[in-house]
């Protein structure tokens, strides 16, 4: 036998073999459910790696943050024309406002208030 029919019936076995050989019908449902698994796993995880760099920022926005001095204004039931405070800070309410408003409106909400 040279080669070239070794190589044939080789071919020509595995063929047969390869003709009958068929995945269970749960296979299709089962590689689904598994895509599906890790994708929800996958989500979860992005999720908490994205909550967990929210608090770390509202944490180092909340202890950076510094009280701005207050002049000895004389105590008045009304505060009239008091010192200004004209440094602008971002506060972690803001930080948190914002967030909520990136992802807290839905799809079908923005539509509307673009119509």
């Amino acid at each position: 036998m040279s080669d070239e029919e070794l190589e044939a019936a080789l071919a020509e076995r595995f063929n047969d073999y390869a003709a009958g050989m068929r995945l269970p019908e749960t296979a299709k449902s089962r590689f689904v459910g598994a895509l599906r698994r890790r994708r929800a796993v996958r989500r979860m995880w992005t999720v908490g790696l994205i909550g967990v760099l929210v608090v770390a920022c509202i944490g180092l926005t909340a202890i950076g943050r510094r009280t701005a001095a207050r002049g000895a204004a004389p105590v008045a039931l009304v505060a009239g024309g008091g010192a200004t405070n004209d440094t602008a800070e971002v506060s972690y309410w803001m930080l948190l406002g914002s967030l909520r408003e990136c992802f807290g409106r839905s799809r079908s909400s923005r539509r509307k208030e673009e119509e």
